[in-house]
């Protein structure tokens, strides 16, 4: 069952949208400023590649100063090609002007950022309880 997750090429949940339609040609000058992708499970040597293009996609479909929220809360499992996408994906970003958030990462995930020296690259926000 799909169910629209980026570990399936899909991108989970928007959270707000700009502008209103333009003219009677019935197209929209609307554009998202904000949107959360769901990362998989486990990010890693498998899922890296799918995770990172359907991430792309969604911050070239933003203008720039968009901010793109991963929400890692089911992500259990992250290796070092796990860890690469994400900074693939921040440096994507930062290219364009926009933010990576990384929303509830476990304390594993918090543990490596710092290990690596990439705690400064992303926004984090509220842990795990």
């Amino acid at each position: 069952m799909r169910d629209g997750s980026a570990a399936e090429g899909g991108v989970a949940g928007t959270d707000s949208r700009i502008g209103s339609g333009v003219g009677g040609d019935g197209t929209s000058a609307t554009r998202e400023t904000a949107r959360c992708i769901t990362a998989p499970e486990a990010l890693g040597l498998d899922t890296r590649l799918t995770f990172r293009e359907s991430v792309t996609r969604a911050l070239d479909a933003m203008p720039d100063g968009s901010v793109l929220t991963v929400d890692l809360s089911r992500t259990t499992r992250v290796d070092s090609a796990g860890l690469s996408a994400l900074m693939l994906i921040q440096r994507h970003a930062s290219d364009r002007g926009q933010r990576v958030v990384l929303r509830d990462p476990s304390e594993e995930l918090r543990f490596l950022l710092a290990l690596t020296l990439m705690t400064d690259l992303f926004e984090i926000s509220p842990s795990r309880s």
